[in-house]
């Protein structure tokens, strides 16, 4: 791969990373809104708070620090971007190396977020209580959440692609 290859794709990973994260918060924002006020109240009654934040506080305490409420919000947003961002790759080389449709990659882009990290990662590390703990419905918002994540990243990229010849 060249160099000018690499410099568009690495700019593509912030453009599409920033992005979907933001389609994304959007979706979940409204289906969230749309849940009942039960399940709502059940899922604020398990979390730990933002996985994101928690996952800042953890990390922090690792290194012997203890962060204030701004502190962990700020650090837990540069987490969930950096996720954001670090995923992208993943619909890249579905595309490249597997020869994957732009929609077949965008899919396995979103619902591979949604498995490894919402209902892997964040429990096993202690991010979020285990997934039995929460309403299906969330569930339900969160895979669908990174569908749109992936199905973003998916039109964001291809869009790149085409504006500087690469597809």
């Amino acid at each position: 791969m060249e160099t000018r290859e690499l410099v568009t794709d690495a700019a593509l990973v912030g453009v599409a990373g920033y992005g979907a994260a933001k389609v994304m918060g959007k979706a979940t924002t409204f289906m969230y809104e749309q849940q009942t006020d039960e399940a709502k109240q059940q899922e604020k009654d398990e979390s730990y708070g933002v996985a994101y934040d928690v996952a800042a506080k953890k990390t922090a305490a690792l290194a012997g620090k203890k962060l204030s409420e701004d502190q962990a919000s700020t650090a837990g947003m540069a987490i969930h971007y950096a996720l954001a961002f670090g995923w992208v790759p993943v619909y890249m080389v579905a595309r490249r190396r597997f020869g994957m449709t732009p929609f077949g990659a965008g899919t396995a882009t979103g619902l591979s977020m949604a498995v490894l990290v919402d209902e892997i990662g964040n429990p096993l590390f202690g991010f979020t209580p285990p997934p039995q703990k929460y309403p299906l419905v969330s569930h339900l918002r969160g895979l669908a959440g990174h569908l749109v994540y992936g199905l973003a990243v998916a039109a964001i990229v291809e869009a790149g692609w085409k504006l500087t010849g690469r597809r």
